[in-house]
């Protein structure tokens, strides 16, 4: 993030290997010829990061062979079921194969969706507790609490 060129009608693909390894797509790892869904990879990868503070592919003991071999298979933890939405936006923009990535006006449907959601006050689950019946310290807790906890509107 923080190159750009300016493509003419008659430019579809670029090739060289410039950017920011944590967003580079699999296209460009591997030196083929990328086009606008490489930019939609690393808005993906943006997102993630957004939504989890970290990058997808970051991993204990990560070189950059072992970046490449992750980003090339979209190896990538993904996000938990309470961040679903954007677990999906994420999923539509990190595909292995350009043409199986979302389009611009896709993902802007999806964002304006969650947009609305939010202005809506809709709630996804908040995450379950560490242990039923348990608290973060290991205490237990009323079982109101665990009830409520799991009872949230979605």
């Amino acid at each position: 993030l923080g190159l750009s060129r300016v493509m003419s009608s008659k430019t579809m693909e670029l090739q060289s290997m410039v950017g920011t390894p944590y967003y580079m797509s699999p296209e460009c790892i591997r030196g083929r010829p990328y086009g606008v869904a490489s930019d939609v990879w690393s808005l993906g990868c943006l997102a993630y990061e957004m939504a989890a503070l970290r990058s997808p592919f970051d991993r204990p003991g990560l070189n950059y062979y072992t970046l490449g071999r992750a980003i090339v298979n979209c190896d990538y933890e993904r996000l938990p079921a309470h961040q679903m939405a954007v677990g999906s936006f994420v999923a539509r923009c990190l595909h292995a194969d350009p043409s199986q990535r979302a389009s611009a006006a896709e993902l802007h449907q999806m964002a304006a969706a969650m947009e609305a959601q939010i202005a809506a006050g809709v709630q996804q689950a908040p995450p379950m507790p560490m242990a039923a019946g348990f608290g973060c310290a290991g205490q237990p807790c009323a079982m109101e609490t665990v009830e409520a906890a799991t009872a949230a509107p979605m």
